[in-house]
């Protein structure tokens, strides 16, 4: 089964919903959180999904060292 991405930084930030990841509250932490993700874990998909979702720009990996980059360059 796939992990979900979305779900997991949720519920370690403590958000009620994924769309509280966005908020001004939580985005910080959710940024700091996804720089330290192992990614290899998660398809390259999530990754891009999850990297748009809370830092608003497009991403298309084409590997997990792009990907590692990416989210650590937005600390």
């Amino acid at each position: 089964m796939e992990k979900d991405l979305f779900e997991e930084v949720a519920a370690t930030l403590g958000c009620d919903y994924i769309s509280d990841i966005k908020t001004e509250a939580y985005n910080a932490r959710a940024k700091r959180m996804l720089a330290n993700v192992d990614y290899k874990k998660y398809p390259l998909r999530v990754l891009n999904d999850i990297y748009e979702y809370v830092y608003g720009g497009k991403a298309d990996f084409s590997d997990y060292d792009e990907a590692e980059k990416a989210f650590e360059l937005q600390k």
